[in-house]
């Protein structure tokens, strides 16, 4: 069995603002560590990446730094992620640097545990209305 190609393509990304507000409108939330993860499925058959960060985070060298420790923390567990869904990581604490290790613990705990609440807001069925 083959590993996927450790790289970051485009389309694992999220971009377009359609697709942030749609997981800021309907995705489930996770917060940990100082991050909110949002995560909604996306019918794609392939799982994103967006990373939304403000000027509260920190200067740029910050918030750059920030971005690039979660795609690479990303593109090193993509693998082990079901596919079709779009995550959405926003920090939610300022002055925050989670390193490769907090941030590989972010994306390999958050982003499975909110497929399964997912798959399971999925198959439940609606809840029935009282007259």
């Amino acid at each position: 069995m083959s590993r996927p190609s450790p790289t970051y393509p485009r389309a694992c990304r999220v971009r377009s603002r359609l697709d942030f507000d749609r997981a800021y409108r309907q995705g489930l939330r996770d917060r940990r560590s100082g991050f909110e993860v949002c995560c909604v499925p996306n019918g794609l058959g392939v799982t994103r990446l967006g990373i939304s960060i403000g000027r509260k985070a920190g200067n740029a060298v910050r918030r750059n730094r920030i971005k690039r420790v979660f795609r690479e923390a990303f593109r090193l567990e993509r693998h082990s992620l079901a596919p079709g869904f779009d995550f959405v990581v926003i920090p939610r604490s300022k002055g925050l640097d989670p390193g490769l290790a907090g941030a590989r613990a972010i994306v390999a705990g958050a982003f499975p545990r909110l497929i399964r609440r997912t798959a399971d807001r999925r198959a439940a069925p609606p809840p029935e209305k009282s007259e």
